[in-house]
């Protein structure tokens, strides 16, 4: 696949298209994804993944692996 081929095929269909929704949802998804997730987050939510990030420094975890093997049935 040649990228700047792709992109040059997607300028075009854009500039061809009349259709409002479509510059719309583009738009938006640009918008969307150069948001930071860690802003979108309550106080509760930063505290509780930080705090699991310590956890996981300490070492205060377990790994997938023992998790099953005492839960499986």
């Amino acid at each position: 696949m040649d990228i700047q081929l792709e992109k040059l095929t997607l300028i075009k269909m854009i500039a061809d298209t009349d259709d409002i929704s479509v510059i719309s949802a583009i738009k938006d998804f640009f918008t969307i994804e150069q948001k930071d997730f860690w802003e979108e987050l309550s106080r509760k939510e930063r505290f509780d993944i930080e705090e699991s990030d310590k956890e996981i420094s300490r070492g205060e975890f377990y790994s997938f692996e023992e998790v099953m093997a005492k839960h499986r049935i």
